[in-house]
């Protein structure tokens, strides 16, 4: 009789703790990562429309670079002129297309890119939401991600559009060139600094994956049932396993 309370006892007893535990990890917000994460995307927008006011064009450096020496590349064709006896009207054209393309990735991110401003536009849109609710916080937070990802999304695009004009143009420009001219030497230089933004990401790719890297390295303590041996090993008894989930 006495051991059927005592196993009644310790089955009762596991099964309060696990519904404690439950509750304990249901009130501490883990079933939201959303809601855990440091920095919140809410507060990730606020330091990053910070950053891109500060940074101004700096923010697209890794397009506005390729531009610059492509632009330079087309000018040094220009001067130098195209390979002798060439009757290609392309080849004339060549230094014309290399500064056009420069100079469009310039108007391109000081007229459209800069002024997307995608962060201030998601704060914007996010302060709408003025609710305490767990609902309202979860949809605050959603709308934030989704402006970070927006942001980041743009900024991919903008990278291989850059790569791919850059690099085609600088293509065109060193076969237009003389053969011993300054002018090869450049579209060379341009052809390499054509593959910067693959080699260094966009300020607003890199927020979108430290955002999700944290999101990702949110834990949550984990209950389980399990058996104990008792110090003999003669009989099993029911008992409680905590883990942590990443």
């Amino acid at each position: 009789m006495k051991n059927r309370k005592s196993q009644f006892h310790s089955v009762f007893l596991l099964i309060s703790l696990l519904s404690a535990h439950w509750c304990q990890a249901k009130e501490s917000g883990f079933d939201y990562p959303e809601l855990s994460v440091v920095p919140l995307a809410s507060d990730r927008l606020v330091q990053q429309k910070e950053t891109d006011r500060v940074e101004g064009l700096k923010t697209h450096a890794n397009i506005l670079f390729p531009a610059s020496l492509t632009f330079i590349a087309g000018a040094g064709l220009l001067a130098d002129g195209p390979r002798a006896g060439s009757q290609s009207d392309l080849n004339g054209a060549a230094p014309y297309i290399g500064m056009g393309v420069g100079a469009l990735w310039w108007v391109a991110t000081t007229v459209w890119i800069r002024p997307l401003d995608p962060y201030g536009k998601g704060l914007e849109e996010i302060s709408k939401n003025t609710g305490k609710s767990t609902r309202d916080l979860l949809t605050r937070e959603r709308m934030a991600e989704e402006s970070i990802r927006r942001a980041a999304k743009v900024a991919r695009r903008m990278k291989w559009l850059s790569v791919v004009s850059n690099l085609a143009v600088s293509a065109l420009m060193g076969s237009a060139g003389k053969p011993d001219g300054f002018s090869n030497a450049l579209a060379g230089i341009s052809a390499v600094a054509s593959l910067t933004p693959l080699i260094f990401k966009h300020r607003w790719e890199e927020t979108e994956a430290l955002q999700e890297e944290y999101k990702r390295r949110i834990y949550a303590p984990v209950a389980g049932p399990t058996l104990l041996s008792d110090p003999n090993g003669l009989s099993l008894s029911p008992g409680v396993s905590l883990s942590l989930r990443f």
